[in-house]
């Protein structure tokens, strides 16, 4: 076997990336599906009940399940998003381990001779993205996890409040509320019009946003102090994907030569 080159590498890291990828998805079905079971439970209550003799002391009894229901949400979405980023920061890591394997081959030394260089990194990197040192607020994962979910509840609030003014019947109240709890459901054109702050969102779209970014935080974050600790490595280059999202900074590093190394390096 020969010892790794440029191409290899590329390969390597090209590999880890679509692996990130795969776990971004898969994260984002779980948090979709962990909405979509609290939304299925709601309608097992509601089906159990007879529309003409639901009392609004219901409803409100319905609407305490459901903040129950949100806040174990918090709690799972905590466990969840922190594998992920573990996950992710392996990921981050592997192109060099990749690396260091095929040297190892090449010389004669015994594979894995060399990940302890790199073994503290997955944990360095998550510890310190939940910590919130990587932001300029310093807001833990926990807090912003907390953040997301109590936005839920006041949509929650407001649906009912909004409900009422509309003399929403309080079987229609919990019907509405089933649908803002199931990010698959359908919004009709009353519905949005009743809950016009609600209207144009979906209940697990803050959740996804911050499941993604930590996910892209452990990942860059881990691959980055991989490559300080090898010694060979001299810049990481920045490729910009230039599609129709890609923001100003990510260009503006792609296309900078600041260093002497080649454009975006």
């Amino acid at each position: 076997m020969k010892m790794a080159t440029k191409s290899d590498y590329q390969k390597a890291v090209e590999a880890a990336e679509k692996r990130k990828g795969r776990l971004t998805q898969k994260q984002q079905r779980e948090i979709r599906d962990m909405y979509t079971n609290i939304a299925y439970d709601l309608s097992q209550k509601i089906k159990k009940t007879n529309p003409d003799s639901l009392t609004f002391a219901w409803l409100n009894s319905y609407k305490q399940s459901l903040l129950k229901d949100i806040e174990a949400l918090n709690k799972q979405l905590n466990v969840r998003i922190q594998a992920n980023m573990r996950k992710a920061a392996e990921l981050g890591v592997n192109p060099q381990l990749s690396l260091f394997d095929d040297a190892a081959y090449k010389y004669g030394f015994a594979r894995g001779k060399f990940d302890a260089i790199f073994a503290t990194i997955p944990n360095d990197v998550v510890k310190h993205i939940l910590g919130g040192k990587l932001y300029q607020d310093e807001r833990t994962l926990t807090a912003r996890i907390w953040s997301t979910t109590a936005q839920n509840g006041k949509d929650i609030e407001y649906i009912i409040a909004q409900g009422i003014a509309a003399q929403k019947s309080a079987y229609d109240l919990a019907k509405d509320l089933e649908v803002y709890v199931n990010p698959g459901a359908a919004k009709s054109w009353e519905w949005k019009s009743v809950y016009p702050s609600c209207g144009k969102k979906t209940v697990d779209y803050n959740a996804q946003r911050l499941a993604r970014t930590a996910i892209q935080h452990s990942y860059q974050q881990a691959q980055k102090q991989s490559c300080k600790r090898n010694p060979y490595v001299e810049g990481i280059q920045w490729l910009a994907s230039y599609h129709g999202r890609t923001c100003e900074l990510c260009k503006e590093r792609n296309d900078q030569d600041a260093y002497g190394l080649g454009q975006g390096v």
